[in-house]
């Protein structure tokens, strides 16, 4: 349920960005940012370098909450020409592209009809020829950018994103995030814990005596003179009582029998 949950939201909160960054207007401008044309009718428009869309825009009455398919009429024709005569004749491309709502008040449906490449930013004379009296009322041409993505796309996109970084999650994110994980050690076994010589239960540790000299009879050996082996050994059996593996009895019998010597 909890992964239900998350989905919808992570859902919500990618079509956001899609929406505004691949259908917005505020982004990518209006379709008829450029300028209007009445259908039919002779305009002169300034027209930026580049690709600009045209769609025919039209009201459609009693259409209703529906987007019907709006026909182009056979005699619809478009031309573009260039007020100054260096700039280059427009490219005219014919697109009969799918219906879709219009956002302004004198027309409901819009549908594109033609990109159209600008060689140089400038002045044209736009004529656009065609009848539409049997389809609609108030028909125009609308230059302008628009969105390169239609909005009833963009759930599907949204969706197809959350899926992807789902996908990419649970397939490479997560086992590399366990494998990661540092396993929890115990203590090393082993491991010599450096310490002062232990001294002798008998008191502070004698002064070392001059090599080669015998130590007093009835003397036990002092740490802090023992051979390195006796020492590593006390280190050790230290080392083992303060984790808990050797008694107080234990420690004190073995760290008798290496002080005392065979």
């Amino acid at each position: 349920m909890i992964n239900i949950v998350l989905f919808g939201v992570a859902f919500m909160v990618a079509c956001i960005p899609v929406g505004i960054l691949g259908s917005s207007n505020i982004v990518w401008g209006e379709d008829n940012q450029y300028g209007r044309v009445p259908i039919p009718g002779n305009t002169v428009l300034h027209l930026p370098a580049g690709s600009v869309r045209v769609s025919v825009a039209i009201a459609l009455p009693g259409r209703g909450n529906a987007t019907p398919d709006l026909p182009f009429p056979p005699d619809l024709a478009l031309t573009l020409t260039p007020l100054d005569t260096t700039s280059g004749q427009p490219a005219v491309t014919r697109i009969d592209a799918t219906s879709s709502n219009a956002d302004d008040n004198s027309v409901n449906t819009q549908r594109q009809a033609w990109t159209v490449h600008i060689p140089q930013d400038g002045s044209y004379r736009v004529t656009v020829q065609g009848s539409f009296d049997r389809v609609g009322v108030n028909p125009q041409l609308w230059f302008g950018h628009g969105p390169p993505l239609p909005g009833r796309f963009v759930p599907l996109v949204g969706l197809g994103l959350v899926i992807v970084a789902y996908t990419l999650w649970f397939v490479v994110v997560r086992p590399r995030r366990r494998s990661s994980s540092p396993a929890t050690a115990g203590p090393a076994a082993g491991l010599t814990t450096w310490r002062r010589p232990l001294r002798s239960a008998a008191g502070p540790a004698r002064e070392p005596r001059p090599s080669g000299e015998p130590p007093e009879r009835g003397a036990r050996p002092d740490p802090a003179i023992a051979p390195a082996d006796s020492v590593d050994r006390l280190a050790k059996l230290a080392d083992l009582h303060d984790r808990g593996a050797l008694t107080d009895a234990e420690f004190a019998t073995e760290k008798a029998k290496i002080i005392n010597g065979p």
